[in-house]
C-alpha cells in the first residue's frame, strides 16, 4: 500500500496545474501526512518525513508545510519542544506529532425528526 496517492508510475491530474488540480492534491495531504506518522508511532523528525514523503507525492513543499502546520491532528514541535507557530519557519529538525487528542467529523442530520 502506498502511503500518499500519488503514484509516479502512472500518468495522473496531479499538479499539472489545470483547475481545482492543486486543491485536490492538498486535499489529499491531510490524510497522507498524519497516515505516515502513524506509521512512525506517534512522531517523526520533520527531516525523516521529507526523506520518507519526498518521492511520494509531487506536492510543492510549501504545500507539505502546510499541510503539516494546518492539520488539526498534528503539531509541530520545535527542537526544544515548543509549538511552531509558522509553516515556513518548520525546519527539519522539527518533530511532526500526533495530537493527544486528534479531531473527529460528526455528520448531523436534521430531518425534523427527534
Amino acid at each position: 500500500m502506498k502511503t500518499f496517492a500519488y503514484d509516479p508510475d502512472q500518468v495522473g491530474n496531479k499538479y499539472l496545474f489545470e483547475e481545482g488540480d492543486r486543491a485536490n492534491a492538498v486535499n489529499e495531504l491531510a490524510e497522507d501526512i498524519p497516515r505516515l506518522v502513524k506509521d512512525f508511532g506517534d512522531a517523526m523528525l520533520v527531516g525523516d518525513f521529507y526523506n520518507s514523503a519526498y518521492n511520494l507525492t509531487p506536492a510543492h513543499s510549501e504545500d507539505i508545510k502546510s499541510g503539516m502546520f494546518l492539520n488539526p491532528d498534528l503539531e509541530v514541535l520545535t527542537p526544544s519542544g515548543n509549538v511552531r507557530r509558522k509553516s515556513h519557519t518548520i525546519g527539519i529538525g522539527d518533530t511532526l506529532k500526533i495530537k493527544r487528542q486528534t479531531s473527529f467529523h460528526i455528520l448531523w442530520k436534521n430531518d425534523g425528526q427527534e
